[in-house]
Parts: structure tokens; sequence; C-alpha cells
């Protein structure tokens, strides 16, 4: 069966279910910074992008950092996913923007290993596909941030992405049924109950 939650390793990372990474308590005295994981980048004008973002504060929003494809962008590498950050957000006519940008914690060790980077990137897009509006859970920001961290810090099994998928899907208000055992139920199940063609986030193990 795939839905016996996250193995031990995995809910005892450093950063802990219920826990805060060291140095994060700081970042809270201005009302337009937020903690931030990017999920997923897109191209908006000639230089800009858009920069779709899981936070703590107000879950899933999207702000457009301007000037980034410059060469002299200040925060270009910052805004790649696989970092926890500190992001002043700062509102226009319609419009977010990026201000100040400051990597709280970086999980460089995934982009250390291909299976590790296929993983958090098949978990970010498909955090940032199945939630659709803003959706502000403290739990999915936590669930985020630990299976980054899990991922910095150790292999991943056959099933970690699977286990990831069933945590966020249950407190997104649809936790999979005892008969869902394999990952095609799973897909299955997503699908039907989100009514979104998701993509299939075990494809990456073709690629391995």
């Amino acid at each position: 069966m795939i839905n016996d939650g996250f193995p031990l390793e995995f809910i005892l990372t450093k950063v802990g279910a219920g826990m805060t990474p060291r140095g994060i308590l700081r970042f809270t005295q201005n009302d337009r910074n937020m903690l931030a994981i990017t999920l997923a980048r897109r191209d908006f004008r000639e230089y800009d992008q858009t920069i779709v973002f899981y936070t703590k504060e107000q879950g899933k929003i999207e702000a457009v950092a301007r000037g980034i494809k410059k060469i002299t962008a200040k925060n270009a590498a910052a805004l790649e996913p696989f970092a926890l950050l500190d992001v002043e957000i700062i509102p226009g006519k319609g419009v977010r923007y990026i201000g100040t940008v400051e990597v709280v914690k970086a999980y460089g060790d995934i982009r250390t290993h291909l299976d590790r980077t296929l993983v958090a990137q098949n978990a970010l897009a498909t955090v940032s596909t199945l939630i659709v509006g803003q959706e502000k859970d403290e739990r999915i920001f936590r669930l985020v941030t630990d299976f980054l961290e899990f991922l910095n810090t150790t292999v991943p099994g056959e099933m970690a992405l699977d286990k990831f998928v069933i945590e966020l899907v249950s407190y997104l208000g649809f936790a999979p049924s005892a008969k869902v055992r394999t990952h095609a139920d799973l897909l299955g199940h997503v699908r039907y109950y989100t009514g979104i063609t998701v993509a299939d986030w075990g494809s990456y193990q073709k690629l391995l």
C-alpha cells in the first residue's frame, strides 16, 4: 500500500512538521515580507518573469520580477526553486511585484543528484497545478519545506513522491481511501476529484 503516510525519516527531518528553521523568526518584521518557496517561473514581457510562490503567510501567489532576465539581475539565482526565501512583495495596480529577496535556507544538495532534482521538480509542479486559488494553509507550506529538506539529505524511495501527493491532497480535502493502492490508482483519484488533467508526477522515473 502507498497510503501509509511519510516514512519516519521524512517526518523527523531537521525542519520537521510544526518546527521552524533557525533564523526564520527575524524575517517577520515587515508586513510585505513573506516566507516563500518558488513553484514556477514564466516569461512576462521582454525582461520580466512572473514567479509563482507558495508562501506561509498568504498561500499561493504570483508576483512579477522586473528585469529578472537581464544579465545584471540581482535576484535571478535566488528565485530559482529549491530554496526557502524571504521575499518582499510590493502591491501594485492589479499586479504584485517582487522587491528584495533573501535566501533563508538553500536546499543545494538536491541539484547534485538527478533523481532528487526530478522528484523535487515534479513535487513543486504538482503543488502549483493542484492549488488553483490562493489556498493559504501552513500545513501545506510545512509539507513542501519538509519535503525539500528530506530530498536535500536523503535518497528518496520509489514511493516518496506518491506519499507527498497523498499528504497534499489530504490537506486539500480529498484524501484517498484504502482502495487506492497503486500509483495509477492515486493518479486517477487526483484527476477525478480535482477535474484537473494533472501531469503524471511519476513519469520522471523513465528518465533515470
